[in-house]
């Protein structure tokens, strides 16, 4: 009985983990598929994401800011290649420009405040692909 008891608690820890655990998002899940628009004039080429923002609870008007929510990059194979928190400065302004070799590329919000949308993102040399997420 105790065994038992065991065995079905220990499969419950298993399922539960298994379902907390994070998974990787391959170019096969992508809702849509961004490409290059902007020269740049660089070797590389470079990736600018505005994402939803999000209050920064200051209180006052003047303290109030609203950053651009972070987001995860992973290469088209579905590996993880970094979390970005997705602002230049302090006050978040401005989305993190992120300078990238030539690629696909798989964006995923961290964070959404309405619903989770998957971008390709395809980077060439010389050119900023610039993603702006939907709200719905």
């Amino acid at each position: 009985m105790k065994t038992n008891l065991i065995l079905i608690m220990g499969s419950c820890l298993l399922l539960i983990t298994g379902c907390a655990m994070s998974r990787a998002y391959t170019w096969q899940d992508v809702t849509r598929v961004v490409e290059p628009q902007i020269p740049t004039y660089t070797p590389q080429g470079s990736l600018l994401v505005y994402t939803e923002r999000a209050s920064s609870g200051g209180g006052t008007s003047e303290d109030e800011y609203y950053p651009y929510l972070p987001y995860t990059l992973y290469g088209a194979d579905g590996k993880l290649l970094r979390s970005v928190e997705n602002h230049e400065n302090i006050r978040g302004d401005e989305p993190e420009h992120i300078k990238l070799p030539p690629g696909k590329y798989v964006v995923v919000p961290d964070v959404s405040l309405t619903k989770r949308e998957i971008v390709g993102v395809i980077v060439e040399d010389g050119k900023t692909t610039e993603v702006r997420l939907q709200e719905s």
